[in-house]
């Protein structure tokens, strides 16, 4: 049996197979859910990349790796995304642990003004800052700069 740290590095998710779950149990795994609970989602290879909880997706990330710098933007899978919206989510939430700030916006939005990226690691799409509704800690939360309701 793999220690923890084992598990985290060989990416495997926990499992003992080493082998990401095929499309039939990612399909099973992101979609046993109870509408209030906090799932886990995880990513067409195996790695759990955030987690559902009510009708919002939350990332965790850290801004200074993650965050596009050309345009500014915040990125998400493509295929994961298109997951979300079928599951009835209605918000996606990055928690950007660097910055200790939360960007926040609906997927109507990130879906309508989002753009397709491919830098290498498949495809995504990205939404620029000025869409997202951003709260620092402690401090009230500033609408996005475009005047959209988010």
């Amino acid at each position: 049996m793999k220690n923890k740290q084992e598990k985290a590095r060989s990416g495997n998710c926990g499992r003992e197979t080493g082998k990401p779950p095929a499309n039939e149990e990612l399909t099973n795994l992101n979609n046993s859910k109870n509408s209030n609970e906090r799932q886990p989602e995880y990513l067409d290879d195996g790695r759990r990349i955030g987690y559902t909880e009510g009708e919002e997706f939350h990332k965790r990330v850290r801004g200074r790796l993650h965050q596009l710098q050309f345009p500014p933007a915040w990125a998400n899978d493509e295929s994961l995304t298109l997951r979300l919206q079928e599951q009835g989510i209605k918000r996606i939430i990055i928690n950007d642990l660097d910055a200790s700030r939360k960007y926040s916006v609906s997927m109507e939005v990130f879906l309508e003004k989002g753009f397709r990226i491919e830098r290498g690691h498949g495809t995504q799409i990205a939404l620029p800052l000025r869409y997202w509704e951003i709260e620092d800690e402690g401090k009230p939360k500033r609408p996005p700069l475009t005047g959209l309701a988010a």
